[in-house]
């Protein structure tokens, strides 16, 4: 070919070439990162759990104020506190048929309880119990109740346990060398009546 005629056509197959480069679709991956980091992305999204928070937040809302369509129940708290006291109450009770130091220990632990029956119970207990070791928790009870009855409740339980026992009074009276009637003031006495009985006289 003539140099005059192959320069042309080599200059517009560059031209070609050049356009080529030029328009190609942008939507090429190899040089556009554009839309593979969008599909990066989009992959991200998809590989997340599909929690909605928004929607557990609901939920938890309305597991705390009530499902929809019943009502709060005020009570239910005071239900709960109903039935720990009268548990509480039945193992004091329990406690006090006992013998060892520890089962004292948690009745006296208990006079301060704030609920005024658990106080109530332990107070009991502490009689039934009958160990004298109960006078100084009971007195410092008084000392730091404000409610009347109550101090006139401790002040007696202390009296009861002041008192002798029949074992008590029986060794006493062999020591005396005398058998004179059983009085009713005592624990046993007071636990089993209220009024004494008649005296019984000793024999001569």
């Amino acid at each position: 070919m003539r140099p005059k005629v192959v320069i042309p056509v080599i200059a517009l197959g560059l031209v070609v070439v050049v356009c080529w480069l030029f328009l190609r679709p942008k939507g090429d991956a190899a040089n556009n990162p554009a839309p593979a980091a969008d599909q990066i992305a989009e992959a991200r999204t998809a590989a997340r759990p599909s929690t909605n928070w928004d929607a557990k937040l609901d939920s938890l809302a309305t597991s705390r104020e009530g499902r929809p369509g019943e009502t709060n129940n005020p009570a239910a708290p005071e239900t709960t506190h109903e039935a720990y006291v009268a548990e509480r109450v039945a193992q004091l009770g329990d406690l006090a048929m006992e013998e060892d130091a520890a089962s004292l220990d948690t009745i006296l632990s208990e006079l301060t309880n704030r609920d005024p029956e658990i106080r109530k119970a332990a107070r009991e207990a502490a009689v039934q119990f009958g160990s004298r070791d109960a006078i100084p928790k009971l007195a410092d009870a008084e000392l730091q109740t404000d409610d009347a009855h109550e101090k006139a409740a401790l002040a007696d339980a202390i009296e009861f346990l002041k008192l002798p026992s029949l074992s008590e009074f029986d060794a006493q009276a062999r020591a005396d060398g005398t058998a004179q009637a059983k009085p009713a003031r005592t624990k046993a006495g007071l636990r089993k009546t209220s009024t004494p009985p008649p005296a019984v006289p000793a024999p001569q």
